[in-house]
C-alpha cells in the first residue's frame, strides 16, 4: 500500500462516448511522470455507475496492461451485482492490480451484520489489498468505525478506506479508532478539501479527484507536509482553495475535470457518458480563470 496522493483517473472518452485508450495513455502517462502515489481506476471520478459492464472490463484490461505495474494501481469493482463484482476482483489479479476498492452495496440498504457479511465474502474471494469505499451520499450506507475495525481485524487483506463525507471530525473517527490497532491501516480523504486535515490527524492522504488536472499541487502538497514547511503548506491551501471551485461550475464535476484537462494541453474530448452536457460559454471563462491562476502546478 502507499500514502500520500492517488489519483482516481477520469476515463475519458471519444466523440462517440466510446473508451478512447489513446487520450487515457496521455493521461496516465502524464500522472505517472508528475510522480503521484497511486491512481484508481473506474471511481466515481472515472465514472463507473455510468459505464456497462463490458466497458468497465475493457477499460482495467486496458489499463493495466499499458500501466503494467509502472505505479501503484487500485482497481474499483463497485457494482449492484455481484458476480460482476467477482469478475473484476479476476481482471484485477490477472493483470497486476495492485489493490481493489468496493463501495457498500447501493439500492437496496443493508443493516451491519449484511455490510459484514458482503464485504466478508468479497475478502475471501481475493489475496488483493482491499480499501473499502464509504460515501453516504452516494449510497445511503455509512460504515462505522466499529464496522470496519471489525472487518479488518479478521481480514488481513482489508487494509483502508476511502471516507468521502464532508466531515473531517468523521475521518478523524477512523484515524482515531485504528491509532492502536495491530497493523497499519491506511485511511483516505475522499474530499480533496480535506487531504491536508487529514495528513495533520494522522490519516494516509487522500484519493483527489482535482489531482487528474494539477498532480504536481498535490505532490508539493504532501512533500511539504513531510518536510514539515508549514509557511509552504498554506500557501499551497490558498491555491488548492482556488481549485476547489471546479467542483462548482459543472455537474457532473467530472465535465469541469475533463475540459480542464483539454486546457491544460491534453489532446482529449472533454465529453462525460452520461448525462449529455457540455460546458457552456460562461462555465469555460470561470475553468480558464482557475486553470491560469494553476497553470504554474499543471
Amino acid at each position: 500500500m502507499v500514502k500520500g496522493i492517488i489519483t482516481p483517473v477520469v476515463t475519458l472518452l471519444d466523440e462517440n462516448k466510446k473508451i478512447d485508450c489513446n487520450s487515457n495513455k496521455l493521461l496516465i502517462k502524464r500522472l505517472i511522470d508528475t510522480g503521484i502515489n497511486g491512481i484508481v481506476l473506474l471511481g466515481s471520478t472515472g465514472e463507473f455507475p455510468s459505464l456497462s459492464f463490458e466497458e468497465r472490463k475493457y477499460f482495467v484490461e486496458f489499463a493495466l496492461k499499458y500501466i503494467n505495474s509502472h505505479i501503484f494501481t487500485i482497481v474499483g469493482i463497485s457494482s449492484t451485482v455481484l458476480e460482476e463484482t467477482e469478475s473484476l476482483i479476476r481482471l484485477a489479479e490477472k493483470y497486476k492490480a495492485s489493490a481493489v476498492m468496493v463501495i457498500g452495496p447501493y439500492y437496496f440498504s443493508m443493516d451491519e451484520e449484511g455490510l459484514y457479511s458482503y464485504f466478508s465474502h468479497i475478502a475471501k474471494l481475493t489475496d488483493l489489498p482491499i480499501i473499502l469505499y464509504n460515501f453516504p451520499d452516494r449510497n445511503n450506507i455509512n460504515l462505522s468505525p466499529e464496522l470496519v475495525y471489525r472487518l479488518a481485524n479478521d481480514y488481513i487483506n482489508i487494509v483502508g478506506i476511502k471516507d468521502t463525507v464532508d466531515n473531517i471530525s468523521h475521518t478523524r473517527k477512523f484515524i482515531q479508532h485504528f491509532k492502536a490497532f495491530k497493523r497499519e491501516f491506511y485511511i483516505y480523504s475522499g474530499l480533496d478539501e480535506y487531504l491536508i486535515p487529514n495528513l495533520i490527524c494522522g490519516g494516509s492522504g487522500g484519493i483527489c479527484g482535482l489531482s487528474n488536472i494539477t498532480p504536481k499541487l498535490y505532490t508539493n502538497i504532501f512533500n511539504a507536509f513531510n518536510d514539515k514547511d508549514m509557511d509552504c503548506l498554506m500557501r499551497l491551501e490558498r491555491k488548492l482553495m482556488i481549485l476547489l471551485e471546479l467542483f462548482e461550475i459543472t455537474n457532473p464535476f467530472t465535465i469541469s475535470i475533463k475540459y480542464s484537462l483539454k486546457l491544460a494541453g491534453l489532446d482529449i474530448k472533454p465529453i462525460v457518458k452520461y448525462p449529455d452536457v457540455k460546458v457552456s460559454e460562461e462555465q469555460s471563462k470561470k475553468i480558464k480563470i482557475i486553470i491560469n491562476e494553476l497553470k504554474d502546478f499543471i
